[in-house]
């Protein structure tokens, strides 16, 4: 139960946290383009919504919730049609420096 109580500063109230992430689901859903998502765009918007309904419901401060956000955004990104112009989403598993990713670099730059 210790750990329950913990997450609940930073993540809310469970039952709070977890009917705002159902509603944003349920409006994703709902919405035009939903069909013409593929799955990893959809998991992706999936667990946006958690991490928004944390925000939310606990810790709006909370560092690890905004970098999460950014990470499920470049994981549905890396699995979208390259849109010329756009920013290019890191891989991680390169030997590129991180600062070449402005997202990154800001990040970094905040501490």
């Amino acid at each position: 139960m210790h750990i329950i109580k913990e997450r609940e500063k930073t993540h809310g109230n469970y039952q709070t946290q977890s009917a705002l992430a159902q509603k944003f689901k349920k409006v994703f859903r709902q919405s035009p383009n939903w069909g013409n998502l593929n799955e990893p765009q959809t998991e992706a918007l999936e667990a946006i919504a958690v991490k928004l309904a944390r925000l939310l419901a606990g810790d709006v401060n909370y560092k690890d919730h905004w970098i999460d956000i950014q990470g499920y955004a470049f994981l549905a990104a890396d699995f979208s049609p390259l849109i010329p112009g756009l920013p290019k989403v890191p891989d991680f598993t390169t030997e590129e420096p991180l600062e070449s990713f402005p997202s990154i670099a800001l990040r970094q730059a905040n501490g």
